[in-house]
């Protein structure tokens, strides 16, 4: 994986892509989108609505009768995805720039998902 950062200059579209497919993988939760200072509002919109699509999309395969590669993730859906629509709902009112930046946020989580 890059590891530029989703809202950084030198990020291909491509590797953005990649990321927005994974917003979980960058971001410790939605709240620390939409206090990214790096990303514009459609960006971190961007972010947010793939991870509620992820969501919707693993509640689907359970009410299918589908196993969950990860049980506790199924277990906490119905949660993150109140929390991502609001986060969602909160980008309406988010000021364009944040005292904490993406990096922090993203280095951060890249630092204890490893731990």
């Amino acid at each position: 994986m890059n590891d530029n950062l989703p809202g950084d200059p030198q990020m291909a579209d491509s590797d953005f892509d990649a990321a927005v497919s994974d917003p979980s993988a960058f971001f410790e939760n939605p709240a620390a989108i939409v206090a990214d200072a790096t990303m514009t509002i459609e960006q971190k919109r961007r972010f947010l609505e793939g991870w509620a699509q992820d969501i919707t999309a693993r509640q689907r395969a359970a009410q299918e009768g589908m196993v969950p590669e990860n049980p506790q993730l199924a277990d906490n859906d119905a949660a993150l995805l109140k929390y991502v629509m609001t986060s969602i709902d909160d980008l309406q009112t988010a000021p364009e720039s944040s005292s904490v930046t993406g990096r922090q946020s993203w280095q951060r989580w890249r630092l204890t998902s490893k731990n």
